[in-house]
């Protein structure tokens, strides 16, 4: 899924869905026209009926890299369902600058075996193991890094802010109160920075370069000061002499839009107060969830936490089965609220229904 305020800067075609689990998204700028090429893997385990076919996916996935890195910055991401342990994906005598990469998992097998020969020889390398890291599978099977965001080497200070959340992490931040159905798979993050037109073409020294990151903040706009913009009427002013002075066609008048909306947006962001995402959590409450509910998830978080940074052998295997415990506990509680709720709300139907029939209807 693309979000939809990419499409407002940046056309979006599949470049390449020939091979089953890769996927290619091209996503040119609409006014610079430089692209971003972002691949989409999933390979499924080696132990699962077509977990025989990973030596035919790495091939390919490689001889797509070769094709497709010309065209602009490339991102792979994905499910490998690869292992790489404590392997390096740069070599000791390279003379990258990049940091080594810093392994939470030092389980290896087949897959990231092949995947770190595609890195090597392709010079690739990974933002796990080199941002705020954590394990991307977690379950009461255990604890492994299968998921990975893969850059070339040479655009790797293109990427920063990565970050892998677990799903835990998450329902806490979002106070996201149902528990059914929640993903084993961590959510891997980071920020791409996007360099923007060098200028409006017919006025070469107007408008100086820039470069911009998307952002996702919420903006309280109910708080707009008075002085909103004013450091930025003069640069205004000269788009609109833009419009005024040149011969108009379609393509200008977007790009001198494009231009506007960046000012507005940086404005925005020196000036306005954001709206921190924990404030409309409480918009989401479950009738049935109680403060114990929320407790019994603290635990579960506090219990995980303590298993998956435990480097201790010994006392692994002991938080690994607290953590089981734990979340068993806290799924029983939420079964038993829910059943409590809904045996109340009938009952109150019930009444309702005999002592006023009218009134039934508002339930």
């Amino acid at each position: 899924m693309v979000n939809s305020k990419l499409l407002l800067e940046y056309d979006v075609s599949v470049l390449d869905s020939q091979m089953e689990g890769i996927l290619w998204l091209k996503l040119m700028d609409k006014f610079s026209c430089q692209s971003l090429c972002v691949c989409v893997c999933y390979l499924p385990p080696a132990s699962s009926s077509r977990g025989d076919c990973s030596e035919e996916f790495f091939d390919c996935l490689a001889a797509q890299i070769s094709m497709y890195r010309n065209l602009g910055t490339i991102c792979i991401c994905g499910d490998f369902n690869a292992r790489c342990g404590d392997l390096q994906d740069v070599s000791v005598d390279s003379v990258s600058a990049i940091p080594p990469r810093k392994p939470l998992d030092v389980e290896l097998n087949s897959h990231g075996k092949q995947l770190m020969d595609v890195m090597k020889s392709l010079e690739l390398g990974t933002l796990n193991g080199r941002g705020k890291d954590n394990f991307t599978f977690i379950s009461s099977l255990g604890r492994s890094v299968v998921d990975y965001c893969i850059v070339e080497l040479e655009d790797y200070n293109k990427f920063s802010h990565f970050t892998v959340t677990t799903m835990q992490e998450l329902m806490e931040e979002l106070d996201y109160q149902d528990s059914r159905h929640i993903p084993d798979h961590s959510l891997l993050s980071w920020q791409i920075q996007a360099h923007q037109l060098d200028e409006v073409p017919t006025q070469p020294s107007r408008i100086p370069k820039k470069q911009v990151s998307f952002s996702t903040s919420l903006f309280d706009l109910q708080s707009i000061p008075s002085h909103f913009m004013e450091n930025r009427r003069e640069e205004v002013d000269k788009l609109i002499m833009h419009l005024d002075t040149n011969t108009l066609s379609q393509k200008l008048i977007d790009e001198i839009y494009s231009h506007f909306c960046n000012i507005v947006k940086e404005e925005m962001e020196c000036t306005l107060p954001k709206i921190r995402s924990r404030s409309q959590k409480h918009h989401h409450h479950k009738p049935w969830w109680n403060q114990e509910l929320s407790e019994a998830r603290a635990e579960v978080a506090k219990a995980e936490r303590k298993w998956l940074t435990c480097e201790n052998r010994i006392n692994r295997p002991i938080l690994r089965e607290n953590y089981k415990a734990t979340r068993r506990k806290f799924d029983s509680l939420v079964r038993r609220a829910k059943r409590r709720w809904c045996n109340m709300a009938g009952e109150d139907l019930d009444t309702a229904l005999l002592g006023n029939q009218q009134g039934f209807w508002h339930k």
